[in-house]
């Protein structure tokens, strides 16, 4: 994924107290199938870019995901 730097600081939008920004480009997220690939197009568009390596997240285990769970000891109860 491709994401770019935040270029102005937000502000907070006087009339509606809305946390705004006139920096458009923080909305902006590309997908490439390979780290190669978004490599590739941004030295081909000009773009300096760093690698972060992405970490894997754990997900947590719901507890009304369990109350349908097959495997559950006891029945589900309200």
């Amino acid at each position: 994924m491709l994401e770019f730097e935040k270029i102005t600081p937000p502000y907070i939008e006087p009339l509606l107290g809305y946390t705004s920004s006139k920096d458009t480009l923080q909305q902006v997220k590309l997908f490439f199938p390979s780290l190669e690939a978004a490599e590739k197009y941004a030295s081909d568009h000009g773009i300096q870019y760093c690698v972060i390596p992405s970490c894997k997240e754990s997900q947590k285990e719901l507890s009304y995901q369990r109350n349908f769970s097959y495997d559950r000891l006891e029945p589900w109860t309200h």
